[in-house]
């Protein structure tokens, strides 16, 4: 569901951004936040195009694209976007995410132990409970 989510086409109208919100919001001790500022998407610049290329060039990434739609598109994908999350392990995991189904799937992967401290994994269920609770 969060992949869903934060790919921005759910039919609800909920966008990754709504879903930070939430999860911001109802994060009142930082557990899994970072930062609580939204960040604002910026289109493509008019320095994008490159006729060389016959391209859209990112100019944060070397990726390029046939349209400005494609690029636009790509800019306003969690490619870019600030680190919101992090991993609330208490095993030294400095691991930051973009986005909370980064996030989600960092933890089932087991990877850093935080699967071991159920406190945390509860407190993380009940965060993202918020969003299964919300009225859309």
């Amino acid at each position: 569901m969060l992949l869903h989510l934060d790919a921005d086409g759910c039919r609800s109208g909920i966008t990754r951004h709504d879903v930070n919100d939430i999860i911001q919001g109802a994060d009142h001790y930082d557990l899994v936040t970072l930062s609580r500022r939204r960040y604002v998407v910026q289109g493509p610049s008019r320095n994008a195009w490159h006729p060389e290329t016959q391209r859209y060039h990112c100019q944060m990434c070397s990726q390029r694209f046939t349209t400005r739609a494609g690029l636009a598109q790509h800019l306003a994908s969690p490619r870019h976007a600030p680190r919101l999350y992090k991993c609330p392990s208490l095993h030294d995991c400095s691991k930051a995410f973009s986005s909370i189904s980064a996030l989600v799937q960092h933890i089932d992967s087991a990877e850093c132990g935080i699967e071991l401290d159920q406190g945390i994994m509860e407190r993380v269920d009940d965060l993202l409970e918020e969003l299964a609770c919300f009225h859309w």
